[in-house]
């Protein structure tokens, strides 16, 4: 081949590479319009009284406009720029949730994200977000969405405070803020702060008074015994009294059978083995420790309870039914109480029996009641150390059936509530444990 026709074959080769490479630029150019995609993430709380400020940033071609597809009252987005303004107001949502239409003619895409308004007043409590107290939110999110998908069943509330502060309150299956649920045996721990506010205001001269000495109405008791002498009050709050709970008795109990003088039935029962030996949970105890506070209290345990525990807690709504020791055994675990309230009794018993400056209880009978006594249990408080990923922290608790639960964790600054109607389920029990170890706390812990 001579050297004019070598040339013409490399010039040929290289046109033919440079239309190669045009047509396949001119097919990008010519391929239609571009859907957009979001790409930013937005400041998840604002202020009271304060603008909030955010511009959804998207890509697209050609450029999509922006609408609010769900959003409060008053919120605006600038069709063009992207950008929301809003001014929360006192009755603005604690949580809203805004969802953002982002479309041009490629297609629509949607942005959502939930905005917590901060310095509220929601039933005495300041709300703050779960991001400005260092609660990971995607986590707690993501909690909720499983309960919402049924993982979790039965539960009716989630509820988070932190450094005294409500962070997070979320209702599902039906509940609402101004639910109030029968929160069973949690009520317990109610009964044990109540002995506590009659031993601080003198009515009841301490744990070690004996219990019999409380009922000089009866003659005599059957199967009386030196183990019965024993029992003290404290035995009651601790569920060591001896007393016992099994067989035929407790099956009349239990099952309410007929109506009669369920104190003296209660205190005609034998003693199986010396007071604060071993830890016997059983109802029962909590019964009598509610019968000797009220009749030193020369009220009701309802009346008392309200007088020196809900309303000075500001608690409007609570129901305390079916307390008759003649015509009822069913007078402890029938209490109804709201959620938000329920999580006062937490915070009150966090900051030493105090509730927003005023004292409710001693701090040397919160110390008491949550430390060990029997088992893993104080006075009518459970407690435990858990191994989580952030580490063992300690945590107590009251609990109640269908998953009625006030959790306390010192070394987060944080009270934790739950209620539920997931009656007599082996499982209800562990599913809330799992949460608080595995993903609850964790999502605090890690700022610690």
């Amino acid at each position: 081949m001579t050297r004019l026709a070598s040339r013409a074959v490399i010039v040929f080769l290289i046109m033919t590479i440079f239309a190669t490479l045009q047509g396949g630029c001119s097919k990008s150019v010519d391929s239609g319009p571009v859907s957009p995609t979001v790409i930013s993430a937005a400041p998840l709380d604002a202020s009271v009284g304060r603008e909030y400020t955010y511009t959804v940033i998207a890509t697209g071609n050609p450029p999509p406009i922006f609408s609010l597809a769900q959003a409060p009252e008053g919120m605006t987005i600038d069709q063009v720029s992207g950008l929301i303004s809003w001014v929360p107001t006192s009755d603005s949502y604690f949580d809203s949730k805004v969802s953002v239409d982002v479309s041009n003619q490629g297609g629509r895409v949607s942005h959502e994200f939930v905005i917590q308004v901060t310095g509220k007043n929601i039933d005495g409590w300041e709300t703050s977000s779960l991001v400005a107290e260092d609660i990971d939110p995607a986590a707690i999110r993501s909690i909720a969405s499983d309960i919402e998908a049924g993982i979790y069943p039965g539960i009716k509330s989630l509820l988070i405070v932190r450094n005294g502060q409500l962070v997070f309150e979320n209702y599902f299956n039906g509940g609402t803020r101004n639910t109030s649920l029968n929160i069973y045996s949690a009520e317990k721990s109610i009964t044990s702060c109540l002995m506590g506010i009659a031993i601080d205001n003198g009515l009841i001269a301490g744990v070690d008074e004996p219990l019999y000495s409380f009922f000089p109405e009866y003659d005599a008791f059957d199967n009386w015994s030196a183990w019965k002498e024993a029992i003290c009050l404290k035995h009651l709050l601790t569920m060591t009294s001896g007393f016992e709970l099994e067989g035929a008795n407790y099956n009349l109990w239990m099952n309410n059978i007929g109506p009669r003088d369920w104190i003296k039935f209660y205190l005609d029962l034998p003693v199986v083995f010396s007071p604060g030996k071993a830890l016997d949970y059983k109802s029962l105890c909590d019964r009598l420790a509610g019968h000797v506070v009220e009749r030193q209290a020369q009220t009701t345990l309802p009346q008392f309870a309200a007088d020196r525990l809900f309303k000075p807690l500001g608690m409007a709504y609570y129901n305390w039914y079916g307390w008759n020791p003649v015509n009822s055994s069913m007078i402890s675990g029938l209490l109804r109480l709201r959620a938000i309230d329920m999580a006062k009794v937490g915070q009150m018993y966090l900051d030493g029996g105090m509730w927003q400056g005023n004292r409710i209880v001693s701090e040397d009978w919160v110390t008491r009641s949550t430390t060990l006594f029997r088992g893993n249990y104080g006075y009518n408080w459970w407690v435990y150390v858990w191994a989580t990923p952030v580490g063992n922290i300690r945590v107590y608790y009251a609990y109640g059936n269908g998953g009625n639960s006030i959790y306390v964790i010192e070394e987060l600054q944080m009270v934790v509530v739950f209620t539920g109607d997931y009656f007599v389920q082996p499982d209800q029990w562990d599913q809330q444990y799992d949460l608080m170890k595995y993903q609850i706390i964790p999502a605090a812990g890690d700022s610690m």
